[in-house]
């Protein structure tokens, strides 16, 4: 009789899936607790942290790519993943094997459970997950981390780093419940993770966000750096599956770069990567080459962000999920279409605003179709179907499956291209899906 094993890995993750996944305790006591009982392994890598509300990811992927190239030993640390969750925690682009997982869960485990003898809460889901990152890191002999956060900045349970240096990237509306309901109250928290003496990198900004940035950082004695004052990133070329970037600073010019990402914003995203750095190199007082920069930028890879899984008709994977996200895609598909219209395939998670979203495509969308999300934090789809009638904006009600393989077929017949998008997790769900040779699916 075959005996079927359980997977270790598995249910370790389950357990862990368990630990107030989707509540969010704002505050650093327990994390900072934790950490003193595993004996500070933060403390043991040099970091860069980043904050912001879009292309936090995207930069932290460039840097990471770009520090590997100039020869550092280098951690990356973001959420969410998108099939595994391995995807969170890599060196040098590998994801952590399953067995230095388990052997971090058990460590963070012990420790959770000692401060919770000491009077200290259980800690979440994201904290425990961050402590994990911390120890493999600095068990793996990590040179360099960069390290995204995951909420805000000021509470976030990263944000017990003294970096290099930090990140700000674009500053939107989001998570407004935590955060605040302006963009001055927003940035304020993103803000919270400068450090005194320690340079901050400012993405452009809102005027409102950018105001409320400047003004933290004077009152936290942090050195601002003006990205678009440090580099210059022009793009020459694009195309469904890239770009063409010029991109030079006072210091070095790295000429024409070939960026795998296609987004306008991307040209954005590049240079805030490559001014930070331009700022790490003079932290450091090391000399970096321009080639390894634009060797590090050419081998970016971070699916799921203006991915293409198949070309004929094209699709397109994209997990922006707040309107100024949708905004700037919805940019970057006005240069790629030429005129092809345009196939929607969406969800969306409980706090967002699924018309907003929306309404940036209505130009070029010409069918629209609405899944739900495997996930408690879906929104539900009665609510999402309200909302889009109520913004005249009509889209179809189905399954994943379905939605796809309509939607692929409407493209086929309408010389279109279809783009899904809305929710990181239904672009993690498609790209299990090819994984699994599963996609296109069959009707």
């Amino acid at each position: 009789m075959n005996v079927v094993r359980p997977d270790p890995v598995a249910s370790a993750l389950s357990a862990l899936y368990k630990r107030n996944l989707h509540v969010t305790k704002l505050g650093l006591e327990a994390m900072t607790a934790l950490l003193e009982v595993m004996e500070q392994p933060q403390d043991r890598f040099l970091t860069v942290h980043i904050a912001g509300t879009n292309g936090k990811g995207t930069v932290a992927a460039m840097l990471a790519s770009m520090l590997q190239a100039v020869g550092f030993r280098t951690g990356l640390y973001t959420s969410p993943h998108l099939v595994r969750f391995h995807e969170r925690i890599r060196i040098d682009g590998e994801m952590i094997d399953d067995q230095a997982l388990l052997d971090g869960m058990e460590r963070v485990e012990s420790a959770a459970a000692a401060i919770q003898q000491q009077g200290q809460r259980d800690v979440t889901f994201f904290e425990f997950t961050t402590a994990v990152a911390f120890d493999y890191f600095a068990r793996h002999d990590v040179q360099i981390a960069v390290i995204e956060t995951g909420l805000g900045g000021r509470l976030d349970a990263t944000n017990v780093l003294t970096p290099l240096a930090t990140v700000i990237t674009p500053i939107g509306t989001e998570h407004m419940k935590y955060l605040g309901d302006t963009l001055t109250l927003i940035a304020r928290e993103k803000a919270g993770i400068m450090k005194p003496g320690r340079p901050c990198i400012i993405a452009p900004q809102f005027a409102e966000a950018d105001e409320a940035l400047k003004q933290a950082a004077v009152e936290a004695g942090v050195p601002v750096r003006d990205v678009e004052s440090m580099v210059s990133c022009r793009r020459t070329r694009h195309g469904i599956e890239g770009q063409s970037l010029t991109i030079s600073s006072e210091e070095m010019d790295l000429g024409t770069v070939h960026l795998p990402l296609a987004g306008v914003h991307d040209v954005q995203n590049a240079a805030v990567a490559v001014a930070t750095m331009l700022v790490v190199q003079e932290e450091l007082g090391a000399a970096f080459e321009a080639a390894d920069l634009k060797r590090g930028l050419e081998t970016v890879s971070w699916p799921g962000r203006g991915q293409v899984v198949l070309r004929s008709p094209p699709v397109i994977l994209d997990g922006a999920h707040n309107p100024h996200a949708a905004a700037a895609l919805s940019r970057s598909l006005g240069d790629l279409l030429k005129g092809k219209p345009l196939a929607v395939v969406a969800s969306f998670l409980s706090d967002k605003d699924p018309a907003g979203f929306l309404r940036c495509f209505k130009t070029d969308m010409k069918a629209c179709w609405m899944v739900p999300v495997a996930n408690e934090r879906g929104m539900p789809m009665e609510e999402i179907m309200e909302r889009l009638q109520g913004a005249g904006i009509h889209a179809e009600e189905s399954d994943l499956k379905s939605a796809l393989y309509q939607a692929i077929r409407w493209a086929s017949d309408e010389q279109g291209v279809v783009l899904v998008t809305g929710s990181l997790y239904l672009i993690g769900d498609v790209l299990a899906m090819v994984e699994q040779d599963q996609f296109p699916p069959k009707g």
